[in-house]
């Protein structure tokens, strides 16, 4: 430490001339002496931890932005798959009424849409494909005015089915499971 003694109440610090009172000198110098010493390593630990935090924080936000936008991709390629299944189903509907009387047909159908168990009945003349798991997850389609003058039986189908048959007779329209 540099610091002499010139008068009382003067002292030299790093070439600078202080003037303290008899009272306050020791407490002065005391504080001089023991922060110097100490904030060194208290800096460059708080430097350390400092840098350490914002690391954390950085790539706590990346995780969860990644996190945020699988999901957001997640419930977005389910949607999808469930309106394209509903689409099959309902085109497989179509066809079997526009053609003749006493006509089926068989549709293959996926075992999961996007690794979930899915169901497909019918509501008020719409054709409803839901997530087992999450009812509230589900595609709605209308029956295009099928329903008016032609009644439709759709028994329960879950996704195990693997196959449906849709079959047209006496103007009725059954989908069942394959057996």
């Amino acid at each position: 430490m540099n610091t002499q003694k010139i008068n009382s109440g003067e002292k030299f610090y790093m070439h600078q001339k202080i003037k303290l009172n008899a009272s306050t000198q020791h407490t002065y110098v005391k504080k001089l002496i023991f922060s110097h010493k100490i904030t060194k390593g208290q800096y460059t630990i708080i430097n350390e931890v400092l840098l350490f935090a914002i690391g954390i924080g950085i790539t706590s936000l990346v995780f969860l932005s990644f996190h945020n936008i699988e999901t957001s991709m997640e419930k977005t390629a389910t949607d999808d798959q469930l309106v394209t299944l509903s689409n099959f189903v309902i085109n497989g509907i179509v066809k079997v009424v526009e053609s003749d009387e006493n006509t089926s047909l068989m549709l293959k159908l996926p075992k999961k849409i996007s690794e979930r168990t899915y169901k497909i009945s019918a509501e008020n003349d719409n054709l409803v494909v839901f997530d087992m798991n999450d009812p509230r997850v589900n595609a709605t389609q209308e029956l295009f005015n099928i329903t008016a003058d032609k009644n439709i039986n759709i028994v329960d189908i879950t996704s195990s089915a693997e196959y449906i048959i849709i079959k047209y007779t006496d103007n009725t329209v059954e989908i069942s499971r394959f057996k």
